[in-house]
């Protein structure tokens, strides 16, 4: 939690399947922290135009993904793309 720099003001989106391994860091350190999870739903996670609308709607100030959903965000022409998310 230190690394990252999570705190209670941050909003992590998560995207990753449940049943990968990973998702275990990305919804216990954030709570852990005392940051709040939003969980993205299958569909949220691989649609650009819902993943963004998430992402404003939740002001999310943090996401851990693939290159590849952040390449389609930023395909997709998402403004925040300069912000840190």
């Amino acid at each position: 939690a230190r690394e990252p720099g999570l705190t209670v003001g941050d909003t992590l989106v998560a995207v990753t399947s449940l049943s990968f391994d990973i998702a275990a860091l990305e919804l216990f350190l954030p709570l852990m922290a005392g940051a709040k999870v939003v969980l993205a739903s299958r569909d949220e996670a691989r649609d650009a135009r819902l993943l963004a609308g998430l992402l404003e709607k939740h002001a999310a100030s943090v996401m851990q993904s693939t290159p590849a959903t952040w390449r389609m965000l930023l395909d997709s022409g998402w403004p925040a793309g300069a912000q840190r998310v």
